[in-house]
């Protein structure tokens, strides 16, 4: 599977807790960002030189011709970020294994195992027109030779095999294989 790069650089910590604020509260000036820090805040020209950088990268912007203080406002979406931030703690704390994540998730009872077997369900539904061409496709080049030596009357073509199949169930084996019925 081929991943697109995104348009956005990677943030630091710093740059992450200003973009969260923007897109919770939507437009504001430095000061603004400042007064949402716990104790002990940062100095104002830190916040200032991070939404300078932000803007730098593309993450954020404010409108030129307004006075000062100048209100600044998030252009990239939270969901250009989500999936990277959860990418990237996945890298650095579950040596790039999905599996593990959702393993941990699990044993520190964070998502049930009911909720995790929802999850599965939603995601092989989203896909399961998908799924069904694939499978009928895959069995009508693995089993239309076999089906023609059974045909007691003419032989059928591969789009007739495909048409003629039905997928019933997906069964997803504890080793990770799949069995189709």
């Amino acid at each position: 599977m081929t991943r697109t790069k995104s348009k956005y650089p990677k943030l630091t910590e710093r740059e992450a807790e200003v973009m969260e604020q923007l897109w919770e509260r939507g437009e504001l000036t430095v000061r603004q960002l400042l007064e949402a820090y716990p104790d002990p805040k940062p100095h104002v020209n830190t916040v200032s030189t991070t939404v300078r950088i932000l803007e730098d990268k593309g993450y954020v912007s404010h409108d030129a011709g307004s006075a000062k203080p100048f209100k600044y406002y998030a252009v990239a979406e939270a969901s250009d970020f989500a999936g990277r931030s959860l990418a990237q703690v996945i890298k650095s704390y579950f040596n790039n294994s999905y599996t593990s994540a959702v393993s941990a998730l699990v044993e520190e009872e964070k998502i049930s195992v009911e909720e995790l077997r929802q999850i599965i369900e939603m995601t092989l539904l989203s896909g399961a027109a998908d799924w069904d061409e694939r499978i009928r496709a895959y069995a009508a080049d693995d089993l239309l030779v076999s089906a023609n030596d059974w045909a007691e009357d003419e032989e059928i073509t591969r789009e007739q095999f495909i048409q003629r199949m039905e997928l019933e169930s997906i069964e997803i084996r504890a080793d990770g294989g799949f069995h189709f019925w």
